[in-house]
Order: structure tokens, then C-alpha cells, then sequence
């Protein structure tokens, strides 16, 4: 029965996330009430507490990048729906499995747009200068560039689920 819950969250988180760069609210929401209310009806309290922790691990496994503006509040608030479904064991390799593919988006786009070799070269010039304690400071604009992270999260959910 979760899998009704499951399939067309990612269906439709990929869709909008692609096309609108966002994922509603509504979608999302609608899908941890669900998601919580199987549960319980499913196994009781130890249920409802298996999708609760899954809820909550999704949303502070992503709460640190969605401050410093790593990512968007839709991408926090899908993993939190994809704990609510598979639980917390579940929510963690999807997010393994998403910051994989993920990163693997990400060095296609870089490529793509001709970024990886500056890129590069300043995560190695930062990491060569912090270990002699000299301060650099170097301006490589990436934050112009941006993905669809609902994508890789659904894909990476695909993943964890597929092992």
C-alpha cells in the first residue's frame, strides 16, 4: 500500500522539480499525513514512530544545506516525505544513493558548461592554503549553476529500494 504513496510522490516531485523548479507543498505534505496515517493503521504506535523517525531524519539530514543555500526547501521537505514512507533506515540510503547521483549530475553540468577544471583548481588552491594557514581568496562563480536535486533524491530513492 506504500508503494501507491511512493511511486507517484517521485513521479510527481520529478516532474515539477524538472519543469517548475519546485516541488509543492501540497504534494508533499498530502503524502507524510498519508504516510503517517498508514503506518499507523499498519503497525500502531511502533508504526506511526517508524514513519515519524523517517520523517524527521529526511528533514535534518538536509537541514544544514538548505541553510547555507545548498539547496531549496522542496528538496528537504521530499526526503522528509520519503522518510515518512520507507522509515529511517530506508531515508538514508536514498539520501547515499541521491548525493551520488547527485554529484554525478553535477559534474556533467560543470563539464558541460565548461566549469570543472576552475572548479578544481580552487577547491585545490583552498585546500593547499589552508594547510599553511595562508589566507586566499579566490572568486569562482558556481552558485549560477543549478540542478534539479529532486531528481537525483528520486533516483537515489530508486536505488536504495532496488539493493
Amino acid at each position: 500500500m506504500l508503494d501507491v504513496l511512493l511511486w507517484p510522490l517521485l513521479g510527481f516531485a520529478v516532474y515539477f522539480d524538472y519543469r517548475y523548479r519546485r516541488i509543492p507543498n501540497k504534494l508533499t505534505f498530502s503524502v507524510i499525513i498519508l504516510a503517517l496515517f498508514l503506518h499507523v493503521v499498519g503497525g500502531g504506535w511502533s508504526g506511526i514512530l517508524f514513519s515519524f523517525k523517517g520523517l524527521a531524519l529526511g528533514i535534518v539530514l538536509l537541514l544544514i544545506p538548505f541553510i547555507t543555500g545548498g539547496m531549496g526547501a522542496g528538496d528537504v521537505k521530499l526526503l522528509g516525505a520519503i522518510g515518512a514512507v520507507v522509515g529511517p533506515n530506508d531515508v538514508l540510503w536514498s539520501l547515499l544513493y541521491g548525493a551520488i547521483v547527485g554529484g554525478t549530475f553535477a559534474i556533467i553540468i560543470l563539464i558541460r558548461n565548461k566549469r570543472l577544471v576552475p572548479v578544481l583548481n580552487h577547491l585545490w588552491m583552498l585546500l593547499c592554503f589552508k594547510m599553511s594557514k595562508v589566507k586566499i581568496k579566490m572568486s569562482i562563480n558556481v552558485t549560477n549553476i543549478k540542478f534539479p536535486y529532486g531528481i537525483a533524491l528520486a533516483i537515489g530513492t530508486i536505488i536504495a529500494l532496488w539493493r
